[in-house]
């Protein structure tokens, strides 16, 4: 009986020892994560964050008011039509462009 008792703690021990250094390295693991985290948190807390002693980059007074007027624009039936009927053809515009086009060779 003792043989068997003796054979079943070595076992034990055997299979028992690893399970207990992973327990152990997993342990030290997030206490060292916990304890990172809490020095990011007080570095955290300790900076400024207090935004409202900024001023604004531009006063009230700078910058300028640009009139404008409304214009009226009345839709004719071929635009209206063009629209809403994608089968009719659509009116064309003049295209207009800032730089001459020159051929590169």
């Amino acid at each position: 009986m003792s043989f068997f008792l003796f054979l079943t703690l070595v076992l034990l021990l055997v299979l028992l020892r690893p399970i207990f250094k992973i327990w152990l390295q997993i342990r030290r693991v997030r206490n060292a994560y916990r304890d990172m985290a809490r020095q990011q948190q007080d570095a955290y807390e300790r900076t400024p964050r207090s935004r409202k002693g900024k001023s604004k980059i531009f006063s009230p007074n700078e910058g300028e008011y640009v009139e404008f007027t409304e214009i009226e624009v009345s839709e004719t039936t071929e635009s209206a039509d063009a629209f809403t009927n994608p089968a009719s053809p659509a009116c064309d515009e003049e295209q207009i462009s800032d730089a001459e086009w020159e051929e590169i060779k």
